[in-house]
């Protein structure tokens, strides 16, 4: 390996993190605010990924500390660390890593950056102005704590990119290892006094001490989110809403970004600024907090995009610069209502091929270049726009009909310099090595792959072909870790489902299922049979990695193999990307989730590309040595709730405790495994509430509201009495009769309908409610009938005269009522 620092000899070094493509605006804003100071851009490893952010090192002649720390505290930098190692030249087995981690024990840069992140502490506690928005008075007393008693508790973090036989689990565990032995250190994954962070990408890495006040959400206090060891620090601002985008499932620009970007705008005090792609509003806020007397304007063809646009406006509002103006609107970055020559600066993070992956951009482009062309000062109009680097070539081949000073900024790392105004713009310019690097192999491929059209899912689905050539289905899992247990267990009623229902038909349909249940350590790509054209995969479960998406998009889409996402997670909105051909969901009170994404799918290419069906699949009745009828004792009635409460889960547990005030023997159990599923089943006089994890929230909307029956499945097939809070009404259709609704859940129990205070006092009648409704579930949903009633064996897609890819029976995306 080859070190990557050597240049700066005995100083304290700080590694800086920034938009990958602006590491040379960011040395140019370092070397005004100090001259003396000495920069380097580091190599970005040649891949794609979170890890391939942009790396510069910096540092000061004179080796003062304080200086060096107000110069890395920028509002444009992602994130600083106190450097230990930067290396190029990473072999990518276990050998490698056992490699790294010596290197980093045996770094001569330890007590340089121990000094330099002790000194970090009490200089944030002595700044003042706009250093106060990143404060966080819990890491600050960490900070505190760990400069005056030793050891140090610390854990280590990593994000990695790249072709590794290794993760950025045994990253962490090796460099941890390393840290530990060096400095003595003790390990805390929890209650840490600081991290032993590294960014692998390719073969480059660098590791270093997180400085100043820690911007992960949790720690900051400002968010609930929990740390994450294998991700990036978010950035949290106190004039941004931490997870107001994740509540409206959109994507959110770093405010580093963000500023950088508008300081290469040029936006001086008193011009007009317009993010006429603004989503959740980050550029425009930006912008507003640190330019004085400025006009804001960001707007958004999406009416979500711009009602959290508008939340963060409000909350922007007390941060606002003197006499400065923040305006969000909704509308078509097309046809702005702007007068014409009224916009000095143009920011905007084109979403074209980012967020909305499969946008045809043919027609979108011209118009919106035309539109920009309009609105902006004749004299001295600048516009910036974020693109990935397909796209940048695409706008600037556009350019030769439209006369702009622009400047390009692109994922991957190209980088085009301001255009002047006057002359019209032509062939993109040539990538200046000089001041990039030459683009490694791996990350022209990558474009390559990137501007490639993929396949569409006109390929066979699941189907009946009887005397056909026979196709494989497999079911495969993946696997979280809840509490240290898997939740396979959790999910067997879906899994146990699908395989019974789909083998019900094998030899009439001529196919052959297979299941696959990894550990938590297997990679979901390693399947035990070989997935060829024609064969339907299906996965359970919710990829945090998005490691099922993107074997679907970039090898089962190529081989024409069928995916299928069985998304059994409450979330915004899902990973959806083309190569996914249906989403399969377990509650009517999902479906909302998909709409928007789906109608940018469909709107990417015209009628080329369809959105993915999506059909109601919730997991049915199994047969189990449990699933017997069950006579209930009313004044021995004890209730329970499976699920989890606490952390992410506050408000359930809130619910949770408004119920045990009404039913104080209301008990909390777990069913990770077959022993404590035995255990459970074995009460007699046991009933349990369904509560969503956005239990008692007013402002959602109904059909929001989900059935939570990968929880319930199980309870129902073995015929306990479940209560559910208000749910979606179709999700209540299909249940009438097997769950009980309560929609006074949250009020106090005389409150409750009379009905059901009624079976709570009456043993015989609740036995009779309770075999009813496990008689009721067994029929309606018996395994084969649940797949049947979502007609899955239709085929999926068909390829029509005019080259159109439409699905074949257009009401999947309707809601499914099973009867």
């Amino acid at each position: 390996m080859i070190p990557l620092d050597s240049d700066f000899e005995d100083l304290p070094v700080v590694l800086i993190l920034v938009c990958q493509g602006l590491e040379e605006l960011c040395c140019e804003c370092l070397q005004a605010a100090e001259p003396a100071c000495r920069t380097q851009i580091l190599p970005s490893g040649g891949v794609d990924g979170e890890a391939s952010v942009g790396k510069v090192l910096l540092a000061l002649p004179g080796g003062e500390l304080l200086e060096l720390l107000r110069l890395a505290d920028q509002p444009g930098h992602q994130c600083a660390f106190a450097l230990l190692l930067a290396v190029q030249g990473l072999a990518p087995n276990l050998e490698g890593l056992m490699d790294l981690a010596q290197a980093l024990q045996a770094s001569p840069r330890w007590p340089l950056a121990e000094s330099l992140w002790r000194q970090s502490a009490p200089w944030r506690e002595g700044a003042s102005g706009s250093q106060e928005e990143f404060a966080c008075a819990l890491r600050l007393r960490r900070l505190r704590a760990s400069a005056r008693s030793a050891p140090v508790r610390f854990r280590g973090s990593a994000v990695r990119d790249g072709r590794h036989d290794f993760e950025a689990g045994e990253v962490m565990g090796r460099l941890g290892g390393a840290a530990k032995r060096r400095m003595g250190w003790q390990v805390s994954l929890d209650n840490y006094d600081t991290e032993v962070f590294a960014v692998v990408c390719g073969e480059v890495a660098v590791v270093g001490l997180p400085l100043f006040a820690e911007w992960r959400g949790a720690a900051s206090g400002l968010s609930h989110r929990p740390e994450r060891y294998f991700v990036l620090p978010r950035e949290v601002r106190p004039y941004l809403r931490p997870d107001v985008h994740i509540n409206y499932g959109r994507m959110r620009l770093r405010p580093s970004t963000c500023f950088l970007m508008l300081q290469l705008a040029g936006v001086q005090e008193g011009s007009v600024l317009l993010d006429p792609m603004g989503g959740v509003g980050t550029i425009a806020i930006e912008a507003a907090v640190r330019v004085p007397r400025l006009r804001a304007r960001s707007s958004d063809l999406s009416g979500d995009a711009t009602a959290a646009a508008r939340l963060n406006a409000a909350q922007a509002a007390a941060f606002l610069a003197p006499g400065s103006s923040l305006e969000v609107l909704q509308e078509d970055c097309r046809r702005l209502t702007l007068p014409d020559g009224s916009v000095d600066a143009v920011v905007t993070d084109v979403p074209f091929g980012n967020r909305n992956r499969l946008i045809w951009v043919n027609g979108l482009l011209p118009a919106f270049l035309a539109e920009l062309q309009r609105v902006l000062r004749p004299q001295g109009g600048r516009a910036v726009l974020l693109l990935t680097r397909a796209h940048a070539r695409q706008v600037v081949a556009l350019l030769d009909e439209v006369f702009l000073a622009l400047v390009v900024v692109a994922f991957l790392g190209l980088f085009l310099r301001q255009l002047p105004s006057e002359v019209p713009l032509g062939p993109p310019p040539v990538r200046d090595p000089d001041l990039l690097g030459a683009p490694s192999e791996a990350a022209e491929a990558a474009e390559a792959e990137a501007a490639t059209p993929l396949p569409r899912c006109c390929y066979p689905g699941l189907r009946c072909e009887a005397g056909q050539r026979q196709y494989k289905i497999l079911i495969t899992q993946g696997e979280r870790k809840v509490s240290k247990q898997k939740l396979s267990w959790m999910y067997r009623n879906v899994r146990e489902t699908l395989l019974e229902g789909l083998r019900s038909r094998e030899e009439e349909c001529g196919y052959k299922t297979f299941v696959h249940v990894p550990d938590n350590d297997t990679e979901n790509g390693k399947y035990p049979v070989q997935m060829r054209r024609g064969d339907v995969l299906i996965h359970i479960g919710l990829e945090g990695r998005g490691d099922f998406v993107q074997l679907c998009r970039r090898t089962f889409a190529r081989r024409k193999v069928y995916c299928i996402e069985m998304f059994l997670e409450p979330a915004p909105k899902p990973s959806l990307g083309q190569g996914v051909c249906e989403i399969w969901t377990y509650s009517h009170g999902n479906l909302w989730s998909f709409p928007a994404a789906s109608q940018l799918w469909n709107r990417a290419a015209g009628a080329l590309v369809e959105p993915p069906l999506v059909r109601f699949v919730p997991p049915g009745f199994v047969v189990k040595e449990e699933s017997v009828a069950k006579s209930y004792e009313a004044s021995e009635l004890h209730w329970g709730f499976i699920g989890a409460v606490g952390g992410m889960q506050r408000r359930r547990l809130e619910c949770l405790e408004h119920l045990q005030k009404l039913f104080p023997k209301l008990e909390s159990y777990h069913a990770w495994n077959l022993q404590q599923w035995r255990s459970l089943t074995a009460n007699p006089n046991l009933a349990f509430f369904n509560i969503h994890q956005d239990c008692n929230n007013q402002s959602r909307p109904e059909e929001q509201k989900p059935l939570e029956t990968v929880r319930i499945s199980g309870l129902l097939s073995a015929g306990f009495f479940v209560v559910t809070e208000e749910i979606n009404q179709l999700d209540a259709e299909a249940y009438d009769g097997i769950v009980y609704v309560e929609k006074n859940m949250w009020l106090p129990l005389e409150s409750w309908s009379v009905e059901l205070r009624r079976l709570l006092s009456n043993s015989e009648g609740l036995t009779r409610y309770v075999q009813k409704a496990q008689r009721t579930f067994q029929r309606k949903f018996a395994a084969r009938r649940i797949l049947e009633d979502a007609q899955v064996w239709d085929g999926g897609y068909e390829l029509q005269p005019h080259g159109a890819c439409v699905a074949i029976k257009k009401s999947h995306r309707a809601a499914c009522v099973i009867n």
